[in-house]
């Protein structure tokens, strides 16, 4: 009996290969279906006795599959990172026997395949691997804020659950920030079983529509008043008498106004084009993650910024906010991504922060104007 335990082990050991990748999928599609099955059972959090199992399953699925991933991203620029305490001069033997039966033409398969399959080596813990993956992938800030997040979350959830609804909403837009991340910049970029990648991407798509809304309702409930209260503001000075001449002054007609039924938009200042037509060039617009709402061209992935108006911010007894320094807006590589930039290196310098009136609001009024001035209309061309 013995032996023929020994042989189905051996066996196993040998059939039983779940490599890198294969695992990060895995992982991944378990998450989506858990988080699905949460969503058609309680997407609103109002009965956790019965729901937590599916989101906690979703959440340590999805913390599964990111390691993975960032692992086996790291590993296509250089298999040798991904594994612990590596030094040049004393190479496990299994790296050696690889390198040498490539040269050979012996194998054809990834090192951390060969790994799995000859030796047991540690790799690199996650925090380790958020760092380096983050670092050699450019990710911006809010991205790994979330990826990061996610893990903390994964552990609270696992020893002391959800709180309350708000906590939930929060966690439920990390979620959909890091799927649209995953769908983007992961599966969308690479060579894997096409029909299996189009299942898991429009599955996302799903999920991450449901999150994104869910997260953005509950946010704008709790802050409506305010928003309404601020926008009609900034409305109010955008008709004053010296934007008004400004306006005059760039031969420019433009005008703001509240849009309070579009998803994270309350309202949009248009600008009419040569042949008549309003366009849309900047919006005032809800980042929930921030807490905030940022004043930008939001149909560029770079802006410019204009304004950024953190809720916590303005609610105080002298309220202020963040408004660019550069005459036409702020460009910021993927600004909706970052996380407080106006207040890290290297964008910092090109915010002020000021009190929260008309004098700063007609300033930052004016720089949208500027912007105006200078945008060329190109004629479609299918």
């Amino acid at each position: 009996m013995k032996l023929v335990n020994h042989v189905i082990i051996k066996l196993l050991r040998y059939s039983m290969k779940i490599y890198l990748f294969d695992n990060a999928i895995d992982s991944f599609e378990w998450s989506l279906r858990h988080l699905r099955t949460f969503l058609e059972t309680d997407s609103n959090f109002e009965n956790p006795d019965i729901s937590t199992t599916y989101l906690k399953q979703a959440i340590l699925c999805l913390n599964s599959a990111l390691e993975l991933f960032f692992k086996e991203r790291i590993s296509a620029i250089n298999p040798l990172l991904i594994y612990e305490h590596i030094e040049i001069n004393n190479l496990p033997q299994v790296f050696i026997d690889y390198y040498a039966k490539q040269q050979n033409g012996e194998i054809d398969e990834p090192l951390y395949n060969y790994v799995i399959e000859n030796t047991e080596l540690h790799t690199i813990d996650y925090s380790k691997c958020i760092e380096l993956y983050c670092s050699l992938y450019s990710v911006a800030q809010g991205h790994k804020k979330n990826f990061i997040e996610l893990n903390g979350i994964r552990n609270k959830l696992t020893h002391l659950g959800i709180k309350s609804q708000e906590e939930y909403y929060i966690l439920a837009g990390r979620i959909a920030d890091i799927l649209n991340y995953v769908h983007y910049n992961i599966i969308m970029k690479i060579d894997y079983l096409p029909t299996r990648l189009e299942n898991i991407c429009l599955e996302i798509f799903n999920i991450e529509s449901v999150l994104s809304n869910l997260e953005e309702s509950i946010w704008r409930i709790a802050n409506e008043s305010r928003i309404e209260e601020i926008c009609n503001n900034i409305i109010s000075y955008s008709n004053c008498e010296e934007i008004q001449k400004y306006l005059q002054e760039k031969k420019i007609l433009a005008s703001f106004g509240s849009t309070f039924d579009a998803d994270y938009v309350y309202s949009i200042y248009t600008m009419k084009r040569d042949d008549n037509e309003d366009t849309e060039i900047c919006s005032i617009y809800g980042s929930v993650q921030n807490n905030a709402l940022f004043i930008s061209d939001s149909d560029l992935n770079d802006g410019p910024v204009f304004a950024i108006l953190p809720l916590i911010d303005l609610n105080s007894k002298q309220p202020r906010f963040y408004i660019s320094n550069d005459e036409n807006g702020t460009n910021i590589p993927e600004f909706q991504g970052q996380s407080d930039f106006w207040k890290e290196k290297p964008y910092s310098a090109h915010f002020s922060y000021v009190p929260y009136g008309k004098n700063k609001i007609i300033e930052m009024l004016k720089k949208i104007i500027n912007y105006m001035s200078i945008i060329e209309f190109k004629p479609f061309t299918p």
